[in-house]
């Protein structure tokens, strides 16, 4: 079996249901890339009555995913061009997110502590930011081992925004989970 990413790598609705992303809440996928894949499920399931933004820095990748969305017969996604690296970018109202996603994007950061610090920021008091990143081992799949990021930078970046750990989980053959609490 080929693996093309999609389901075969991580099933986003194995993930939402762990963070427990149901109807009428608010979500972000910041970071969202083209694909859509975690931000067109997410908004199926908050449906008309909860928000779903994707948040990229590349108008292309949101290009893609307001197409996928579409293709899929989904109407509830939002594209929000910023560059999450920098506090208060986001065009998002502050404290208005009950799950914050930030997957396969950490290890792309220049600057984690402040990507983690934005999510903080979007976030619900009690709310629940998401990180799932590759595993350091060096796969076939995925980005080379020397860019992956271990658990230990993700919750050093998480702490310096003063988010508190609820969980770790595996969240797939190739990615592990972390999910936060503000």
């Amino acid at each position: 079996m080929a693996l093309t990413g999609g389901t075969e790598l991580i099933n986003p609705y194995t993930i939402f249901e762990r963070v427990g992303l149901r109807a009428g809440m608010a979500t972000a996928d910041l970071g969202c890339g083209v694909t859509g894949h975690y931000i067109v499920p997410a908004a199926r399931i908050v449906g008309a009555e909860g928000k779903a933004y994707a948040v990229d820095i590349q108008k292309s990748a949101l290009a893609a995913t307001e197409s996928r969305a579409k293709l899929d017969g989904v109407s509830n996604v939002t594209s929000v061009w910023a560059d999450i690296e920098r506090l208060g970018a986001t065009r998002i109202p502050a404290v208005s997110l009950d799950v914050a996603m930030i997957v396969n994007t950490l290890f792309l950061a220049r600057d984690r502590n402040q990507m983690m610090a934005e999510a903080a920021r979007l976030t619900k008091p009690g709310g629940t930011v998401l990180v799932v990143e590759w595993k350091t081992d060096a796969t076939a799949v995925g980005p080379p081992a020397a860019q992956r990021i271990g658990k230990d930078i993700v919750r050093a970046a998480a702490t310096s925004a003063k988010l508190q750990e609820r969980t770790e989980f595996e969240a797939g053959p190739y990615h592990y989970g972390l999910v936060f609490t503000k």
